[in-house]
C-alpha cells in the first residue's frame, strides 16, 4: 500500500494537510503524486507540495513548489 499526501501552505502561514490518498501499487500512487504536482507547478498558492510514502511511514520521493506572492500595487 502506497500513500499520496498533498499539502499546501498560504500566504499567511496556514498549512492544509489535504485527505491522503492510498493506491495498492506503487505505479498508482506515483501517478497521483505526478498529477498532484502538475498542478501545483502552476499554482498560485505560495508552497504546494506532495509527498509519496509507503504503508510503512517510509518516504519514497517528494517535491515542493514555492511561488512568490504579487505584492499589491502601491496607490
Amino acid at each position: 500500500m502506497f500513500i499520496v499526501q498533498e499539502i499546501q501552505t498560504f500566504a499567511d502561514g496556514t498549512v492544509s494537510l489535504l485527505p491522503p490518498i492510498t493506491k495498492a501499487s506503487r505505479e498508482e500512487a506515483e501517478s497521483v503524486y505526478h498529477s498532484i504536482l502538475s498542478f501545483a507547478a502552476v499554482s498560485a498558492i505560495p508552497m504546494h507540495a506532495a509527498t509519496l510514502l509507503a504503508n510503512d511511514g517510509h518516504e519514497i520521493m517528494h517535491q515542493a513548489y514555492t511561488h512568490d506572492i504579487p505584492e499589491e500595487a502601491e496607490e
